[in-house]
């Protein structure tokens, strides 16, 4: 799946349109039934929305922030956060800059806190962390 998501990640790119912001670098894309991929600024992180899992045409984007705990590699704010998708959207972290990848995992913020995405895995051939949400979020990789 992490080749696959890479070139997922590739051949889509050109649907992110950057935005400068105060917090940091954006990037958005329309996405609607037919699903897509939106990739944020940095290249770093990338959202992969299944065919079903927005009913209309939706910007869904990713903002880098900063983070708000030691430990966590780089935070990012997707939105719009009312967003709820019908299918999980695959989340790829390129960690080819970490240090190590010991005990690196993805999380993601939810109403009591940083929580662990329970599906989160690491390729270490294709240097990436990937887990899935069904709820826009703030996404962060914890190398603790």
């Amino acid at each position: 799946m992490g080749i696959l998501a890479g070139l997922g990640v590739l051949a889509l790119a050109a649907m992110s349109v950057g935005m400068p912001d105060a917090c940091g670098l954006a990037s958005s894309a329309v996405i609607g039934s037919e699903g897509g991929v939106v990739l944020s600024e940095d290249g770093r992180l990338s959202l992969e929305i299944p065919e079903g899992a927005l009913d209309e045409p939706t910007e869904v984007s990713i903002e880098a922030v900063p983070c708000e705990a030691e430990g966590l590699a780089d935070c990012y704010s997707v939105g719009p956060s009312v967003v709820q998708f019908s299918l999980p959207v695959t989340v790829v972290y390129e960690a080819a800059e970490l240090t190590s990848m010991d005990g690196v995992t993805l999380i993601y913020k939810g109403s009591t806190g940083w929580l662990r995405m329970p599906d989160a895995q690491i390729d270490l051939e294709d240097e990436i962390v990937m887990g899935t949400i069904m709820v826009a979020s703030s996404i962060s990789v914890d190398a603790r």
